[in-house]
């Protein structure tokens, strides 16, 4: 389930037919009646939801009893290093642009206890968090920069609306900063996330 149309399209030409349906849809709206799933995750966009409280019931809701709530975020205070390389870059260029993003953007969770936080409030038990680590090779800059100009973040958006020259710019200084005075070679990335899952409880199952 996702909100935007386009990305489900996308999903829907790319996955193997039969092994997924994909439906338009807000997670603090779920369409779907209660207790019809086994497990219910939220992946990679936990930043993006304004409600968390009512997000986190809507997950519960669906959820049957003994099922799974779980979700993952990327740990963009330290474990987005590129993210935080296009950052600075940006602000270096347009300077007014960066600090517009604050406005633009919701408050991520911030740690794996902060998470935990939540997921104990809603009364989910068994909960319990980890931090998933991955790298990704790329082979030049450009198989970085053009998915960059979809948009796809509110850091990437931000890019993509600059004038030519600017993001002319914004582009060779993080090319610098990447590959520093190498050739246009192939490079890898790495990335940290922390993740949570915790347990409906069962009919008559006593808080611990």
């Amino acid at each position: 389930m996702d909100p935007v149309p386009d990305y489900l399209a996308y999903a829907r030409a790319t996955v193997e037919r039969g092994r997924a349906t994909f439906v338009v849809g807000l997670v603090e709206q779920i369409p779907f009646a209660d207790g019809v799933f086994d497990c219910c995750l939220s992946l990679l966009l936990l930043q993006e939801i304004q409600d968390r409280e009512l997000a986190l019931s809507e997950m519960r809701r669906v959820t049957g009893r003994g099922g799974i709530v779980a979700a993952c975020q990327w740990d963009f205070r330290h474990g987005m290093p590129m993210l935080a390389a296009i950052g600075e870059v940006l602000h270096e260029v347009s300077p007014e642009v960066y600090e517009s993003l604050g406005t633009r953007q919701t408050s991520p969770f911030t740690s794996e206890a902060e998470l935990r936080r939540y997921w104990k409030a809603a009364g989910l038990a068994d909960v319990e968090t980890a931090r998933l680590v991955t790298t990704r090779p790329y082979t030049s800059f450009d198989y970085l920069w053009q998915p960059l100009l979809s948009g796809s973040t509110p850091v990437s958006a931000a890019v993509a609306t600059l004038p030519q020259e600017v993001r002319d710019e914004v582009h060779w200084r993080l090319r610098e900063r990447i590959l520093g005075e190498s050739r246009d070679e192939s490079f890898t990335l790495r990335a940290e996330a922390f993740a949570i899952r915790g347990r409906l409880r069962a009919a008559g199952e006593r808080t611990q």
